[in-house]
């Protein structure tokens, strides 16, 4: 429920951005009061997608359902004409029928969508506009939106517009890691930098990804990125926050020791990810993918 939901009066639904993603409780110290913000173990074919869910407020109930791929996807709009507008993360901008959820109309903005479209008029014509961009509390899951790569932008639409999007760079899960064969990595260094990595609100997991596996927005996969490639240029980032100036947060209080780590932790994933481009296999599992539903 954090992106906007809307009401129509006409229709008396409540059109929700919804998204369904469980999560674990467990007596256990530490942020969140024992909230685990791993993954919980569920056999829902629905876990971890989103939704657009019509609900009916008196009967509380939903009227009708329209499922999207991706979890993190945009607010909503209601209108007086009976439509819904609603962006998902894909990058596609659709109007629906109000009452029963049919696709009238569907636009490519070219980037994933996360805010609502706002709806004004201005002498006398109607538009609807939007901003258009992909990241968020939850923009971290790979969906092939690079970094830099697809430009931000407020669209804005009327009946009779004839305006073109300039050309956009399409969705791209490629990756391009990084790697020396003669680094040698220390497990045990790994797999602590992988708890530092993932540790709950202020572990690097939260703008890029978890397992360094990055969505490209908002921060760039550390996988193939030079800086994180360097072990003096992530001190200087981490410690030094040589990139404040860009967003990057400043973490004075890590030490040479926990720097080391998260190098070890990138390094070991930008290896497997090469590994698994090379197999066809999938990467070992990390601190955020391995906690079960007891938080363990």
């Amino acid at each position: 429920n954090w992106q906007a939901m809307s009401y129509n009066p006409q229709t008396g639904l409540v059109y929700i951005p919804y998204m369904q993603l469980g999560m674990s409780f467990m007596k256990a110290p530490g942020t969140f009061l024992g909230v685990s913000m791993g993954p919980a173990k569920t056999d829902d074919p629905h876990e971890g997608k989103g939704a657009l869910i019509a609900w009916d407020p008196v009967k509380q109930e939903p009227r009708w359902t329209v499922w999207h791929d991706w979890m993190w996807n945009g607010g909503t709009l209601s209108t007086q004409g009976n439509l819904v507008f609603q962006g998902t993360a894909d990058g596609w901008l659709t109007a629906y029928d109000a009452e029963d959820g049919d696709v009238l109309w569907r636009f490519n903005a070219g980037l994933g969508i996360i805010a609502p479209p706002i709806s004004y008029s201005w002498k006398g014509t109607q538009y609807i506009s939007l901003l258009v961009g992909w990241a968020g509390a939850k923009g971290t899951p790979p969906t092939g939106w690079r970094y830099n790569a697809q430009p931000r932008r407020l669209l804005t639409f009327k009946l009779g517009g004839d305006a073109k999007l300039p050309e956009t760079a399409p969705y791209d899960e490629t990756v391009h890691p990084l790697d020396d064969p003669e680094i040698v990595l220390d497990p045990a260094e790994v797999a602590a930098g992988d708890r530092l990595f993932h540790k709950d609100m202020i572990g690097c997991d939260n703008c890029h990804g978890p397992a360094a596996r990055s969505a490209g927005a908002p921060a760039p996969d550390l996988r193939e990125s030079p800086i994180a490639f360097d072990r003096d240029a992530l001190w200087s980032v981490l410690h030094e926050g040589a990139l404040l100036s860009r967003g990057m947060p400043r973490y004075e209080h890590f030490s040479r020791k926990q720097v080391d780590q998260l190098y070890s932790f990138i390094r070991a994933q930008a290896r497997a990810e090469l590994e698994r481009q090379k197999t066809g296999t999938q990467p070992e599992g990390t601190e955020a993918n391995r906690r079960s539903i007891s938080g363990g």
